[in-house]
């Protein structure tokens, strides 16, 4: 059967029209092939499409936040920052692929967004407005501040535009200067105008916000004439990610406090699912540029589809990490595995599926209503996870939160998603929100490629040998170094062997030994050629083999060279 591509060129005409048309009162006549094909295509998408036309405004430009039930009717016609990142972000991951058109949507959807939201006297962006930009709230919320990061530097990953990379440093200095307590440290939730403190709260979701920013900042910025900057956002990610885990970690029962006061004392000890969602995804990615650093969409990244990697697709951004793993890593990825089985077990509903909104310190079920963010948002932390550490855990419950929501939480009338449900799953609201359907064809897309792609192995071992090359005289021998790591997560014996090769030119020979995760292992190697080989070079190799995974194996070359 063949493989239908997730987003037909169809689809993304049709996606790219909406967004490019001029403001009009109705949407051409010349659409309607196309969307007759969208749904033939793929129902997911069509709803994405659905919502785009519903949502938006085609007199003042950009998107209501809410439609109706059957997503022709706008409901709610305030305009929110969030809502129109997303969409940007959405264009933008899309037209990483190479559409011109998207990349095009994206970046005036976007340039908008930050005309209309950006408080050019004080800095900034103001989270709500009305039909036609006017203002209704201006209090500045640091987490809307953080996120919006994310889709300007999705968009730079498309334009490779520095000036976007640049309005992403200067929103993350703007935080460190205006929203950083600097007595206590850590970042207060949100402010008056002029940047009086309006909350000196300081919640989880905006520690973790923020550090998403920082580490998409030097993950993005590495790659630049502003390399410097993007060193001192990693140590500021590093410093941060210390101050949550001292402050906000729970010591006695494990996980998260849902946030805390000025001076770190604890405010509400309950446990949220989506700041945890947050919490899992925002650290797996600094365990990720401090670690493996595996970026793009190379094996091994948390991006990695399968599908080709476009001819004309550029990547601007940190090369994998060819040494060892640090004990800086490897203790904060323990961390992220131990928060994220916490959260499977004990916010999961055993019995109606998806997980709980939120559950007390000791974590007994609090509130057992499910929202669509909170389980989208946990649903793309654990894949995000299962990605770097292969642990087929993460991936069988990805499975079984798509499961719940496409068979309990679509609306299998009208297609899409309500905000929020009970515990049965039953829509507390008939309305679909835009933030929260927009973005899922997105996130099944990332999904399905995790659910259909071979499971990734969970035992990970890197092998060094020192040198590359060695030149020695006919009769000679010589010495390497050899250094093992089991950068998984789980003891592994490993056999040093089996298909190494020429290992009757190596001593010492095959040999087992078990390794701790993280641990490293190093040896001398001693090479002895058979005489009369003058002139030749030769390749060996050294392999690893864990145990639990013999079709799997690990391995080095290195050369020697006879006179």
């Amino acid at each position: 059967m063949k493989r239908r591509n997730v987003f037909p060129k169809t689809i993304l005409a049709f996606l790219v029209l909406i967004m490019l048309l001029p403001h009009t009162h109705a949407l051409g006549k010349e659409v309607e092939p196309m969307k007759e094909q969208a749904k033939a295509e793929t129902n997911p998408m069509m709803t994405q499409m659905k919502l785009i036309e519903a949502c938006q405004d085609k007199v003042n430009g950009g998107y209501y936040h809410a439609c109706s039930e059957d997503l022709t009717q706008v409901t709610d016609k305030t305009k929110y920052a969030l809502d129109q990142y997303k969409l940007a972000r959405v264009l933008s991951m899309s037209s990483l692929a190479g559409n011109k058109a998207m990349a095009k949507a994206a970046g005036k959807l976007l340039d908008l967004t930050i005309e209309k939201f950006e408080d050019r006297k004080n800095g900034g962006f103001y989270a709500a407005a009305k039909e036609d930009w006017t203002i209704v709230d201006t209090t500045k919320d640091t987490a809307l501040l953080a996120e919006s990061d994310g889709p300007i530097l999705h968009y730079y990953e498309v334009c490779l535009d520095d000036k976007y990379l640049l309005k992403m440093f200067e929103l993350l200095n703007l935080l460190y200067e205006k929203c950083w307590d600097k007595k206590n440290g850590g970042f207060f939730d949100s402010f008056q105008e002029d940047w009086t403190p309006k909350s000196k709260v300081k919640s989880l979701q905006t520690q973790m916000a923020v550090l998403q920013a920082l580490v998409g900042a030097w993950k993005d910025g590495i790659d630049s004439p502003y390399a410097t900057k993007a060193e001192f956002y990693k140590q500021k990610a590093r410093e941060l990610v210390a101050l949550i885990l001292q402050k906000m970690w729970d010591q006695k029962h494990g996980g998260f406090y849902t946030s805390c006061n000025e001076d770190w004392s604890v405010k509400d000890a309950t446990k949220d699912l989506q700041a945890h969602a947050a919490a899992i995804s925002s650290l797996s990615f600094h365990y990720n540029n401090i670690g493996p650093c595996l970026w793009g969409p190379r094996k091994g990244s948390h991006a990695y589809t399968g599908r080709p990697v476009p001819s004309q697709y550029s990547f601007r951004g940190p090369a994998p990490n060819p040494l060892p793993i640090n004990d800086e890593a490897y203790q904060l990825g323990k961390k992220i595995i131990e928060t994220s089985f916490l959260v499977m077990d004990k916010f999961w509903d055993k019995e109606q599926g998806g997980f709980y909104t939120s559950c007390t310190e000791s974590w007994e079920p609090k509130n057992r209503n499910k929202s669509t963010i909170g389980n989208d948002g946990i649903v793309s932390a654990l894949n995000i996870l299962y990605r770097l550490t292969g642990f087929p855990e993460f991936r069988e419950k990805v499975s079984q939160i798509v499961t719940v929501m496409t068979e309990k939480a679509r609306d299998s009338k009208n297609e899409g998603y309500y905000d929020e449900y009970t515990p049965d799953w039953k829509p507390l609201k008939k309305e679909k929100s835009f933030t929260v359907n927009v973005e899922a064809p997105m996130l099944m897309t990332m999904l399905q490629a995790t659910m259909k792609a071979p499971p990734i192995p969970k035992t990970m071992f890197r092998v060094w040998l020192e040198p590359s090359h060695i030149t020695i005289k006919d009769g000679g021998s010589c010495e390497y170094k050899v250094t093992l790591q089991n950068q998984g997560f789980s003891k592994e014996k490993v056999r040093i062997g089996g298909l190494t090769a020429l290992s009757r030119w190596m001593t010492p020979g095959e040999s087992s030994i078990d390794l701790e995760p993280n641990q490293v292992f190093t040896y001398t190697l001693k090479v002895q050629p058979p005489a009369g080989l003058k002139g030749k070079t030769y390749p060996f190799e050294v392999t690893v083999i864990p145990e639990s995974n013999a079709g799997q194996y690990f391995s080095e070359i290195a050369t020697i060279t006879i006179e």
